[in-house]
């Protein structure tokens, strides 16, 4: 008598640990394919709040027409050398000028909400002390750099 190959449906596990933790997978993966198609959607896929209107091709609100920001974002291609000590052997007491480092995702309403704020707080600070810098990082266009810096939550500041 030749081998019948099994139904196709015998082969599904049966144990209904197995079935659940299964089912679990499916849903979380669908939960984040839903979470990065309404980004999106929602966004248009922008990668930036700072500068969007540049890169994203937005309509422009969100920039300053009349004066650069005071808000230096780092953007892709870029290197965040501002992220490194830029100490000089030829100057062992140099000090770094201070800066403020934002880290946000576009999609995060509370960075959303909080990015006109850092601007301003930006335009206040740089022109009573010249030297701070205040930079922006897109942990969404720059993952590596957010995971380098150990942020685990939006908005994050650093100096």
């Amino acid at each position: 008598k030749p081998a019948v190959p099994p139904h196709p449906l015998n082969i599904l596990p049966t144990n209904p640990y197995l079935i659940g933790a299964w089912i679990g997978l499916l849903v979380v993966g669908l939960v984040l394919l839903a979470i990065e198609s309404t980004t999106h959607a929602i966004m248009g896929g922008p990668m930036y709040l700072y500068h969007a209107a540049e890169v994203d091709g937005g309509d422009g609100d969100d920039i300053d027409s009349e004066e650069p920001s005071p808000v230096i974002e780092l953007m892709r291609g870029d290197r965040p050398d501002f992220l490194e000590a830029p100490y000089s052997t030829d100057h062992p007491d140099y000090v770094p000028p201070p800066r403020v480092v934002e880290f946000y995702a576009p999609w995060c309403p509370h960075c959303q909400h909080y990015a006109p704020k850092y601007k301003q707080l930006a335009a206040r600070v740089m022109r009573d002390h010249p030297s701070v810098r205040f930079y922006a990082v897109s942990c969404v266009a720059h993952r590596d750099v957010c995971k380098s810096q150990n942020v685990s939550s939006y908005p994050t500041l650093k100096r």
